[in-house]
């Protein structure tokens, strides 16, 4: 399916609109199709426009979400941060400072940490029913799971620690697992803001598929009563969407 942009949509619309207030001014417009008179055809190309709104509503939300849910891993207090300082008071306190055992196997984790990029801070693509936009969404996600299943394995390593004592309160080990547990739970939201995007997308796909055979039997309907070489049929085919 082909990527619409939010411009053409609003476009689609505007003809469609346009239209409607086209077959108004046309005094034999008395079609017997189901969904074509105006009574049925205004309030269907109302929910053309609500659509729009709702698809750049749940845009909105999602983009937000997807903030929220990056700074929890890459902001000044973030997972990645807090890992790499969880580590450094491991190689400051153990005996065997770097060479500790403990200290290693922090130490690949968060190196493991380090070469996942960072994920581009950018909104949601107009339609994510492309090929393009669920692959940068599946990437994404992967790149978020992992880097938290990392941050578990951290948890575990701590736990084990029975002198692992930090005096700042969000390195603690109880305090980290809450934290792992916010990051899940920010994650879940990502998911389910995603789901209501996507299926804002799909119905309004649906609508404007919907409204475009609509259009087009109007035009036939105007080609039927004037005929092609008509003025009205004409005029009709700047409304086509």
């Amino acid at each position: 399916m082909a990527s619409i942009s939010e411009f053409t949509f609003g476009q689609r619309y505007t003809k469609a609109q346009g239209m409607l207030e086209y077959v108004k001014q046309l005094p034999t417009y008395k079609p017997t199709s189901t969904g074509l008179s105006i009574g049925e055809l205004e309030p269907f190309i109302k929910s053309a426009d609500e659509s729009n709104t709702a698809v750049n509503n749940t845009k909105n939300t999602l983009s937000d979400i997807r903030k929220e849910r990056y700074e929890l891993y890459y902001g000044t207090t973030g997972l990645v941060k807090r890992s790499a300082r969880i580590r450094d008071y491991i190689a400051s306190h153990a005996d065997a400072g770097k060479k500790d055992r403990d200290f290693q196997k922090l130490q690949k984790l968060t190196q493991k940490m380090g070469s996942k990029k960072p994920p581009k801070k950018t909104a949601p693509s107009a339609d994510p029913s492309t090929t393009e936009e669920k692959k940068k969404v599946s990437q994404s996600e992967l790149s978020f799971g992992s880097l938290l299943a990392v941050g578990k394995e951290i948890l575990e390593v701590i736990k084990g620690i029975a002198s692992y004592a930090p005096s700042t309160e969000t390195l603690q080990v109880n305090k980290f697992d809450d934290y792992l547990k916010t990051i899940d739970t920010k994650n879940s939201a990502v998911a389910a803001a995603y789901e209501r995007y996507d299926d804002s997308v799909e119905q309004r796909w649906s609508i404007y598929d919907e409204l475009s055979k609509r259009i087009t039997k109007i035009i036939s309907y105007i080609t039927s009563e004037y005929g092609k070489d008509s003025q009205q049929y004409k005029d009709s085919l700047k409304y086509k969407v």
